[in-house]
This record gives structure tokens, sequence and C-alpha cells, in this order.
């Protein structure tokens, strides 16, 4: 309750949140996906330097953890949407690509049967801001791209991938 107290605060709780974390764990109290999820957020909604890469640390010690002895602690979608728009909402230059790359893993584990992490379309949408405001010169390319495979998706049956105004406009 605590951790989802301070990730849903309108003020930056992420160095608070993680004293939570630590103090947890420094307890012997096992943080679960939902306690994870929770102090992503946290780092998303801070957009503080440094965060969408504690983001990333976050999400690959919650697949270290639930491949060895703690199932509960299983990224799920929200997990993922979190750290990319950890990265969308980011001033790195390297931001799109991150959050590009982190949403090409989600898809990669679908492959390998974690049907769980299919992306939405909103998380689709963070990685098209994340192209739109890049200033990369190759951005408006990658989000073609992506925009190809959101439209491949629903051509395919995935209406759950219907293009909507906020896909076409990201950026704004």
């Amino acid at each position: 309750i605590l951790m989802n107290s301070l990730a849903n605060d309108r003020n930056d709780t992420s160095d608070r949140a993680e004293d939570v974390l630590k103090m947890m764990e420094v307890e012997g109290v096992k943080p679960n996906r939902y306690t994870y999820n929770s102090f992503i957020n946290c780092l998303a909604r801070s957009r503080k330097e440094g965060a969408p890469e504690r983001a990333e640390e976050v999400l690959s010690k919650m697949w270290e953890l639930s491949d060895s002895e703690y199932v509960d602690i299983r990224p799920d979608v929200y997990t993922f949407a979190s750290v990319i728009n950890c990265w969308a909402h980011s001033n790195s230059k390297y931001s799109a690509e991150r959050a590009q790359r982190i949403l090409d893993l989600m898809e990669s584990r679908i492959i390998d049967g974690e049907e769980q992490l299919k992306p939405t379309l909103y998380i689709y949408g963070a990685v098209l801001n994340a192209w739109a405001k890049s200033g990369l010169s190759s951005a408006s390319q990658r989000a073609l791209l992506l925009l190809e495979r959101i439209e491949r998706k629903y051509s395919e049956g995935d209406e759950r991938m219907r293009p909507n105004g906020a896909v076409y406009n990201s950026g704004e």
C-alpha cells in the first residue's frame, strides 16, 4: 500500500520509494511484482536523469529473480510499459532506441511463449512518441516502420492494435 501511494503521489517520490524497497530487502520482506511495478512507476513519474537506466535495472532484476525462485516477481505488461514510459519521457539522446529495444524484448518474449507480454497500443504509442521527440535523423523512418508493424498486427486480426488518433498524432 505504501509503495502504491508513493507511485500515485504527484511529487517526485522515487528516492523515498527506493528507500522503502531497500528497507524491505534488509528486513527480509520479499517485494513482489506489484511492489517493483510501483517503484518503476515512481521512477517514470520522476523524469529524473538516470531514472530510465534504474528502471531497466529493476526489470532485469525481476527477470533474474523470477527465473530462479520468485515466480510472483515475473515482469508483466505493466512493468514493460512503465520502463518504456520512463525512456519515452527521458531527455537522453538514446531514449527512442532504448524504448524500442524494450518493445523488441517484449515481442521476443512472446515468441518464446510469454503470450501475456503482448504490447498494447499504448505501449506502441509511447515508443512512437519517443521517436517523435528524439530529434534523430532516422526517427521518422523508424516511427513509420513501427506504425507499419501496428497496422500489420491490426490487419492480421489483432483488434487491440487498431490505430487511433493518439497513434497517428504521436509526438504532439
